[in-house]
């Protein structure tokens, strides 16, 4: 399987209020650890107790799923996983654990005014897939965890080359309800517009570790790079008309737009884009653990 990472920025772009700041109620509730009970369908690892459920305006049908929130109290701030919905709570209210709850007021209080804001993932884990238990090709359902950032869309690669959103359930799954076929390919993309594209995908019910993380450094990995026997070098960057490629031994080269549709490929040394609009494009060398960011102008 191949896992391609790319980070850029789309018209029209969309965050979750990363910089804003909420404000509302904090509560606590029985401890869910050791399940994936929650709303978002999340495990969560026994003994950890940093996580929460959001109200249901905030919850949004499971949008910020999987994203980080800190909350600040009297007493300090947390950082907590969004994994649940609470839908008795009001907007701006937040419910998270005890153990939580007493990192920002007294515990005895039990309901105390705090303000909330989204972070982006604290620790390095990297994107994981799951697929929902009765996925197939004719009805597929996958979950994205283990993100950075909130998760803005989900698309699957169709047959005639187009990119098909798929629909987010308030569990968190995004469902394709005629099936994708496997493999496939995906394209998960962030409220921070960063862009993860998975491809050769097979359907299978164990978790896939797609070794990426939003936010990381542009490149076009595979899991096991091979590294180039002499150091690449790409010019002009930026050009407008020809590139030159210097030590890649006649390897292999794919060049991509930024919507990862294949333009050409080739062996030669020399790749004329001049017939290209100005703009944003990505080489990938074989057996080179990075992609190459080109710009026409």
């Amino acid at each position: 399987m191949k896992y391609f990472l790319l980070l850029f920025i789309l018209p029209n772009f969309m965050l979750i209020a990363n910089s804003q700041t909420n404000s509302g109620e904090g509560t606590y509730y029985a401890p869910i650890d050791g399940t994936n009970s929650g709303n978002c369908s999340i495990y969560v690892e026994k003994g950890d107790l940093m996580y929460c459920a959001l109200n249901t305006i905030d919850y949004n049908d499971a949008a910020p799923c999987g994203a980080y929130i800190k909350v600040t109290g009297v007493k300090g701030s947390v950082v907590l996983q969004v994994v649940d919905s609470c839908p008795e709570c009001l907007k701006g209210d937040v419910d998270m654990t005890e153990e939580a709850f007493s990192m920002i007021d007294e515990v005895i209080n039990g309901r105390v005014p705090i303000t909330w804001e989204f972070v982006d993932k604290p620790n390095d884990k990297t994107v994981k897939l799951e697929f929902k238990e009765g996925s197939s090709q004719y009805w597929t359902a996958i979950k994205v965890f283990d993100i950075k950032n909130a998760l803005q869309s989900l698309e699957y690669l169709n047959a005639n080359g187009n990119w098909v959103a798929m629909e987010r359930k308030s569990y968190n799954f995004f469902i394709e309800p005629d099936g994708v076929m496997s493999p496939m390919t995906l394209r998960a993309t962030s409220v921070k517009n960063e862009v993860i594209i998975m491809e050769n995908i097979s359907l299978t019910f164990n978790t896939i570790d797609t070794k990426q993380q939003f936010g990381d450094d542009i490149a076009l990995s595979t899991l096991s790079p091979k590294t180039s026997s002499k150091p690449i070098s790409i010019y002009p960057n930026p050009t407008n008309g020809v590139i030159n490629i210097s030590g890649s031994l006649n390897k292999k080269w794919t060049l991509y737009n930024t919507h990862m549709q294949l333009l050409k490929q080739g062996l030669s040394k020399n790749i004329d884009i001049t017939s290209y609009n100005p703009g944003v494009y990505f080489l990938k060398i074989d057996n080179e653990p990075n992609c190459y960011k080109l710009l026409k102008i």
